[in-house]
């Protein structure tokens, strides 16, 4: 049985808005695309966080 998913992977980022009265808040999911369907790897406050877990899971080199 094999400790890792197959490869290649793919994920990417969606942005969520979170609004309460005037203020709006931004958060960077991290979803996976394949092998696994939509799901929550991580939630990120700044893009460039998210972008890089996106390299982490997709097999790039960790930052």
């Amino acid at each position: 049985m094999p400790d890792q998913a197959p490869m290649p992977r793919t994920a990417r980022v969606n942005v969520v808005v979170y609004k309460s009265n005037d203020d709006e808040v931004h958060r960077y999911e991290v979803r996976g695309v394949d092998p696994e369907k939509d799901i929550l790897l991580g939630e990120y406050d700044t893009e460039d966080e998210a972008k890089k877990a996106v390299d982490q899971y997709e097999g790039g080199d960790p930052v």
